[in-house]
């Protein structure tokens, strides 16, 4: 099709209106748009306009649309911004470039809301249609005959729809359809869902403004595939576009601060661990049934933000699930919530090859508008070989990719790896066999400890200072004459106090009665005088101990590893040695 206007008919303030939404002058004056006064305006509408305004020719019809100066309220009393002829079909808005690529089925095409975004699109080199609203593809609940006529069977669409979309369930739904219509009805190949992130504007040419056609590109590279069978997994809050920010523009907005609801980071990965049948995930299913339950405390003592939860059960199986879930919810007096949701499978791997079983996932995020999620436990979900370097990190940067998407919070349960002989290795380090998995923890908790006595600990906590331990016992009452409990819930105890202090160190040390003993000789010796019952300590522990001691010092000589006083550090007379250095 020619491009036929030879010069620009419009007014200043026309003029910058289309420039402000990022269209160049030759844009503009190919695309015809043109000031017409309030006569004018009404003729071409077939009824009275309110005003003159900005005429929006549509290529190869006589159908154009108004954007009045002084335009109509609503029944709502919002600005009625366009205006279409009276008892007129609106047909599709067809740029330049998408009808010069009608015969190339590789090219793909580009669907927006409105004119202006449809032009900016074609500026930044994509063959693009406009509709005139979330809606407007269709006639009748059918997709308009304009559409048959652009030869799409066997092309891929994207569709690029505003980003106001994820507060309105009508555009996620108009979204859903046209895509179901553009696959079933018009035989298209694959369609591709592009969601824009709205912290950078609502549609494509604001989008474009502010991000440049590079930094939008993001949005085209990171589009959603649409699976029919799962639509809602195309409907996913986006990852921002990777762009760099100068520090003086950020340093002083007003960022909130890193959230946690009970012991969990906010739009974190957290970790909770604890020795096989060390009830972690009693203590799980606590933590999801308080953040369901309105207006409760955790162990009377811990705020909660009521939230929307899914634990995604891969161990226990379902009726295993439900009696305990009973039995908590009856120990706790709390009352069941439609905001705690489940999944319980037993083969349900998130593992790379596992795309089916991720976009099903997905589904259920995105339509119950999930907060927080639960992985019960990890090596079930996706990574048994936890010395994989490679897979650990696909899987917690898949992790990471939902939590952008959706906002969540992740809370992960870990069976700990068994200690074998000779092993003294701590909570954190037989929680992670790899970097990557240690690296990608946001906060670390830890359950040791039988149920009458179960101490919580906090190994890692990324963003603030680490709480003090404290412990809980669980609480398993009978019936006379029961196998089972009736009921369950945790009870605080009291803070941790360790019974390992800096004093027992230098009691071991001291009793070896030498200036300088090796560590092996120094941990044998702890042993030696627990066993004894006349003090001393486990290995780890003092281990531990001598890491953070104050009035100790260690060096390596050859293999082995020795300890002596630290001769700046008055031992006795100015060091309290019975100071906890384990919290």
């Amino acid at each position: 099709m020619e491009k036929t206007q030879e010069k620009i008919l419009l007014s200043d303030k026309h003029m910058q209106d289309l420039r402000d939404s990022g269209l160049a002058d030759d844009s503009i004056k190919d695309y015809g748009f043109m000031t017409v006064t309030k006569d004018e305006a009404t003729k071409l509408l077939g009824r009275t306009s309110p005003s003159g305004g900005l005429k929006i020719p549509y290529l190869g019809t006589d159908f154009c649309k108004i954007k009045p100066d002084n335009p109509e309220k609503d029944a709502k009393g919002k600005d009625i911004k366009y205006l279409a002829p009276y008892n007129k079909e609106q047909p599709l808005y067809i740029t330049y470039s998408a009808r010069s690529v009608r015969d190339d089925l590789t090219s793909p095409y580009y669907i927006v809301e409105g004119e202006k975004k449809a032009i900016a699109m074609e500026q930044a080199k994509y063959p693009t249609i406009g509709i005139a609203g979330v809606w407007n593809w269709s006639k009748d609940k059918h997709i308009k005959e304009d559409f048959k006529k652009l030869n799409i069977k066997g092309r891929n669409i994207y569709i690029v729809f505003d980003s106001d979309k994820y507060e309105n369930e009508s555009t996620k739904n108009a979204e859903i359809k046209f895509a179901y219509e553009l696959i079933f009805g018009l035989e298209a190949k694959d369609i591709y869902i592009v969601n824009l992130d709205k912290n950078f504007g609502k549609g494509a040419d604001d989008q474009l403004l502010k991000l440049g056609e590079e930094g939008f590109r993001h949005y085209i590279d990171k589009a959603v595939k649409f699976n029919y069978r799962f639509p809602e997994a195309s409907y996913s809050i986006p990852q921002s576009p990777i762009i760099s920010f100068a520090l003086p523009e950020r340093i002083n907005m007003d960022i909130p601060p890193v959230e946690y609801n009970i012991l969990w980071q906010g739009r974190g990965i957290n970790f909770l661990t604890a020795e096989p049948a060390g009830n972690k995930t009693n203590f799980g299913l606590a933590h999801a049934i308080e953040m369901t339950t309105e207006g409760s405390a955790f162990l009377d003592r811990f705020d909660v933000k009521p939230t929307r939860v899914l634990y995604l059960d891969l161990e226990m199986g379902e009726q295993a699930l439900i009696q305990r879930l009973r039995l908590l919810h009856k120990g706790m007096r709390r009352e069941v919530s439609s905001d705690f949701r489940y999944i319980s499978k037993k083969s349900f791997s998130l593992s790379e090859k596992n795309q089916a079983n991720r976009a099903e996932l997905e589904a259920e995020l995105a339509k119950w508008k999930t907060e927080v999620l639960f992985i019960d436990p990890l090596y079930k979900a996706g990574i048994p070989n936890l010395i994989d370097n490679d897979v650990v990190s696909e899987f917690m940067s898949y992790l990471g990719g939902l939590i952008d998407r959706y906002g969540l919070t992740i809370i992960i349960l870990h069976h700990l790896r068994k200690l074998q002989a000779n092993d003294h290795s701590s909570h954190r380090s037989r929680t992670f066999g790899s970097f990557a998995l240690d690296a990608s923890a946001d906060v670390h908790v830890g359950l040791a400890g039988d149920p009458s006595s179960i101490t919580v600990t906090c190994e890692k906590l990324r963003n603030s200072t680490p709480w003090k331990p404290f412990i809980i016992k669980l609480n398993a009452p009978k019936e006379p004459g029961a196998k089972e409990a009736h009921e369950l819930w945790f009870e605080y105890i009291s803070e941790y106090k360790p019974k390992a202090t800096e004093a027992t160190l230098e009691e071991v040390f001291s009793a070896c009665d030498k200036d300088r003993v090796s560590i092996k000789e120094l941990t044998a010796k702890a042993e030696e005088l627990k066993e004894a019952k006349q003090g001393g300590c486990g290995a780890s522990t003092l281990r531990k101990l001598i890491k953070k001691s104050r009035i100790f010092k260690n060096e390596q000589i050859g293999r082995d590893v020795f300890v002596y006083r630290n001769e700046d550090s008055i031992i006795v007379k100015g060091v309290n040695t019975n100071d906890s250095i384990l919290e």
